[in-house]
């Protein structure tokens, strides 16, 4: 329609390991896709709403943004800093009145092959931490924040959940993720430990 009404960052790798196994230049790569890659989507979008008079910014982020799992030191460490830059610009857009909204969606474990594509310094293939939601569970939030100006929204009641809990009980979540946070990422396959993923380059094979 000549125009851009709505703009969605999806962008994330990962890399599954102790945060000692993880090299400096992991962390780095994980940044690069991870935090600057959807801020350079922002940069780039913003002035086409600014010209369309208005419209919808929205970050898929991650529960991770606000609850850290181990074995995902990189991957935690860009989603938080992703959302520090999504708060400062939401509030700087509040102060000139720009009507651009801007959204962060945490999705919870999501059924995709984020999991098969990640960089894996384990033994066996890990997997999502469950419960695990389906790509629509996603889809709708992303689709109503469209819509709808509105601040966060959580994809999967699980996310939001520990988000509570890591905010009124923080020392709880430790011990639980301290308990069950690694046995929960990891299955019996073996066949897809230690496997290179998708942090340097994409892969054919999902």
């Amino acid at each position: 329609f000549g125009r851009l009404d709505t703009w969605v960052n999806c962008a994330a790798v990962a890399v599954y390991a102790r945060f000692e196994d993880t090299t400096p230049e992991e962390f780095r790569r994980v940044m690069d896709v991870n935090f600057h890659g959807q801020v350079h989507g922002l940069q780039a979008a913003l002035p086409h709403l600014r010209r369309a008079g208005g419209g919808a910014l929205i970050v898929i982020a991650s529960v991770e943004s606000v609850v850290s799992l181990p074995l995902h030191s990189a991957y935690a460490a860009s989603k938080h800093a992703l959302e520090g830059v999504v708060d400062a610009l939401r509030r700087e857009l509040a102060e000139e009145g720009a009507p651009i909204s801007v959204t962060s969606v945490k999705p919870a474990s999501i059924n995709t092959p984020f999991f098969n594509n990640a960089r894996v310094k384990l033994d066996v293939k890990p997997q999502g931490a469950p419960p695990i939601y389906e790509p629509e569970v996603v889809a709708d939030c992303v689709l109503y924040a469209a819509a709808h100006p509105v601040r966060d929204l959580w994809a999967g009641g699980a996310g939001k959940l520990f988000a509570l809990s890591q905010s009124t009980a923080p020392a709880l979540v430790d011990a639980a993720l301290a308990r069950f946070g690694i046995p929960s990422q990891l299955t019996d396959d073996t066949s897809g430990g230690h496997q290179p993923g998708n942090l340097d380059a994409p892969r054919r094979e999902e």
